[in-house]
């Protein structure tokens, strides 16, 4: 059975049924974190990380035209090309759907490769701070992943980092090697199932 995704209504379904994803499960990870932010800077922020996400995705694939980006955009897609520049990074997978055949979640992985010669599940951010749940999130996908990886990768130990880029064309590396961040992921699934 096929997986499905609705971008309209940011809904996965196999065979049919909606199933949680990585995104919907951690939400109670994130509450209270942006009830003081006004909804208009919500939804501006959230349209960049977009944009941004997009203009990283080109590039890896070689096909960005640069001189389209937007002035806001340009800053945190420099801070992406500069990671890149100063670690060697051959990507496997580029904003690729996962799927856990046993648990029955789904979502969309930011790159999966080698960066400096180790494998990693990477999640680019254009946040102001990166918190604990990002090792949550990168679990989830980490996990759904890895039933498809050849054994050879999956005798690698495959990590977790988020990528924070920077408005001003800097990045921040934050690697997650904290061993409950799958118990919890599956604590936050079982959860989004019970008040479904």
């Amino acid at each position: 059975m096929l997986v499905t995704y609705n971008d309209e209504r940011h809904e996965y379904r196999y065979g049919g049924v909606v199933i949680p994803s990585v995104t919907q499960c951690i939400a109670p990870l994130y509450s209270g974190a942006f009830d003081k932010i006004p909804q208009a800077v919500l939804e501006r922020k959230t349209e960049i990380g977009k944009a941004v996400h997009l203009a990283t995705e080109l590039y890896d694939e070689g096909v960005l035209e640069e001189s389209s980006l937007d002035d806001v955009v340009r800053g945190y897609f420099e801070g992406w090309k500069k990671f890149t520049a100063e670690h060697k990074c051959e990507w496997l997978g580029i904003e690729e759907r996962v799927f856990h055949p046993s648990h029955k979640y789904a979502g969309k992985l930011d790159r999966k490769g080698f960066v400096d010669g180790r494998l990693f599940y990477i999640d680019i951010k254009t946040v102001s701070v990166v918190c604990k749940a990002t090792g949550v999130q990168l679990a989830g996908y980490l996990e759904a992943d890895s039933h498809m990886l050849p054994f050879n990768l999956k005798m690698m130990k495959p990590r977790r980092a988020a990528i924070q880029l920077k408005p001003d064309g800097r990045y921040e590396w934050h690697e997650f090697e904290d061993a409950n961040d799958w118990p919890t992921f599956i604590s936050c699934l079982t959860i989004k199932r019970f008040t479904s």
